[in-house]
């Protein structure tokens, strides 16, 4: 209650009452950063068009923010959850009808969802006894089902580690530019530093993966097993490595006629095996719902962790061998396609995985095997690996990447009279996002017109993922954009069409390749979709809005 004095001495009463959103929403992604926020953008514009108001709480990478109060739940008129991982703080909906589905639903289409949820044509879901805040949305068996969500899950964890590790060990790398040999990376002590701490927090890449599939699955009790499965999949040298004494060394693989020695299953393990050692958890946790009060913290503190990490023990000693030489297999192949000129091949392949879905399981997958390549644990690979610890197959993935952004950037412009207003605008953000390594950037343009961006951004992406493996570009960071171009460097293990006699040429000629494929690649992609826009809208088959 507002209260205002008017010149005549007389009282005004002014109530002001703030008006709850009629469209209230949750966006979230496995990344917490691009879809999450694209899909809330989405929502907002679409209530704005059917004039309604309309909040939107994220659940992204910085935490939960624009939270949605218990007075806005009560008064709102449509309840939209779009999300691929499991939300949280759900108890605050339950008895309320929500309609549920993925962001890229959302950002497809916001408007049609308002008005199925408006007209009940959509699927709505009644939330009921949801999970508490940090926890799985339910625990329950469906949960199994939704293998994608699980695997993002793992892998949006896994990220932060694989960034910050693999930022780190290159710069140790850079550091020790201009040594070679063995040890190079740890030569001098200051690039010994980073490369010690990065290598230390890279190696922790696949146990987290593991640890958070489970997590996804089944929850705070899935944390040790999973991560049981993701540190076995490393195969830590005490396991399989026989250093000629009876002691803590080749703990395991001493059981085999022959020791294994340095045998990993690596991501392949840990996800399989969170996977088996989810329905563990989930099983035991099920036959001892019925524990009396007092023994609970008995069962949740002692008994379950025990019991499923000697499962998670078993699991992945059964697997661990065949994985292993899947593994083992897979870097080999790639060894080869070094050795006999066919990288670019493995090159054109990423480079349109990382196109197709733009941030999606598809460049997902693409992704974290490039991550994978540079993992220094992962001993299948090292064959592919440079001296520098970078690998082509990293290189392509992420120069790759780059390239529907920057093409949706170079398209705006040079084709103007063939894009709106609006996407102009929006195409002058590409450019930064191009420049970090954030494909998303190209999601609400694939989103409107995926008939014509998804097919330009594979042609382009594909051309730049070969010219960079078939010329050997090696890259040891994960991530970073144009802002670790310093650690790229050229294939020194294998057969390449371009090589350098210095590793300083090596760098400069490097970085210069690099830039070279990703124009020549964002080009012909924003050629593409700019003729062929040109085309449509001539014969009036796309109209601008």
């Amino acid at each position: 209650m507002a209260i205002e004095k008017d010149s005549g001495a007389k009282t005004v009463n002014k109530t002001t009452t703030k008006k709850s959103p009629e469209v209230i929403a949750i966006t979230a992604c496995p990344t917490g950063i691009a879809h999450t926020y694209m899909a809330k953008e989405k929502i907002l514009e679409a209530a704005k068009e059917l004039k309604m108001t309309c909040k939107v709480e994220t659940q992204g990478r910085s935490g939960n923010e624009d939270v949605l109060t218990a007075e806005d739940i009560a008064n709102a008129k449509v309840i939209i959850f779009a999300n691929d991982k499991a939300l949280t703080g759900l108890d605050r909906f339950n008895g309320k009808e929500v309609i549920q589905v993925g962001t890229k639903e959302a950002i497809l289409d916001s408007k049609k969802l308002i008005n199925d949820y408006l007209n009940k044509t959509g699927k709505l879901t009644t939330i009921n006894q949801a999970a508490k805040e940090g926890e799985a949305v339910d625990f329950s068996f469906d949960n199994f089902k939704h293998v994608t969500r699980n695997l993002l899950g793992g892998v949006s964890r896994m990220l932060p580690f694989v960034v910050a590790g693999g930022i780190i060990l290159g710069i140790g790398f850079l550091i020790d530019s201009g040594n070679s040999g063995g040890n190079f990376g740890v030569t001098r002590g200051a690039a010994a530093w980073f490369s010690g701490l990065g290598k230390v927090i890279f190696s922790m890449m696949i146990p987290i993966l593991g640890a958070y599939i489970c997590y996804s699955i089944v929850g705070p009790q899935g944390l040790l097993p999973g991560m049981v499965c993701g540190l076995v999949a490393n195969a830590p040298a005490m396991l399989y490595k026989d250093d000629g004494g009876a002691g803590w060394e080749n703990t395991w693989g001493r059981i085999f006629p022959d020791s294994i020695k340095n045998f990993n299953s690596g991501f392949f393990g840990a996800i399989i095996g969170a996977y088996l050692v989810a329905f563990v958890v989930y099983g035991l946790t099920k036959v001892l719902k019925k524990t009396p009060k007092s023994l609970r913290g008995v069962k949740d503190i002692v008994f379950v962790p025990v019991v499923t990490a000697l499962a998670a023990g078993v699991i992945m000693f059964a697997i661990n061998i065949p994985l292993g030489y899947l593994n083992y297999g897979l870097g080999l192949g790639l060894k080869y396609l070094s050795e006999y000129n066919l990288s670019a091949l493995a090159g054109l392949i990423i480079g349109i995985m990382m196109a197709v879905d733009m941030g999606g399981p598809i460049n997902k997958a693409a992704y974290v095997f490039g991550t994978v390549t540079i993992d220094a644990s992962q001993t299948a690979y090292e064959s592919i690996r440079s001296s520098n610890g970078g690998t082509t197959f990293m290189a392509a993935a992420m120069v790759a990447g780059m390239v529907p952004p920057l093409a949706i950037a170079l398209s705006t412009r040079i084709f103007k009279k063939y894009w709106s207003a609006k996407d102009i605008d929006g195409g002058n953000t590409n450019w930064f996002l191009a420049a970090c390594f954030i494909t998303e950037g190209a999601i609400p343009y694939a989103a409107e017109d995926p008939k014509r961006v998804i097919p330009a951004s594979v042609v382009g992406s594909g051309v730049t993922g070969a010219i960079l493996a078939g010329f050997g570009i090696t890259l040891s960071a994960p991530h970073g954009g144009v802002f670790v171009f310093p650690l790229l460097n050229i294939q020194d293990n294998g057969s390449n069409w371009f090589k350098m006699p210095t590793q300083g040429g090596s760098i400069g000629v490097a970085i210069a390749i690099t830039i070279v494929a990703l124009v020549v690649g964002a080009l012909i992609s924003a050629s593409i979709l700019g003729f062929w826009r040109m085309s449509a809208i001539k014969k009036g088959k796309l109209i601008l809005k």
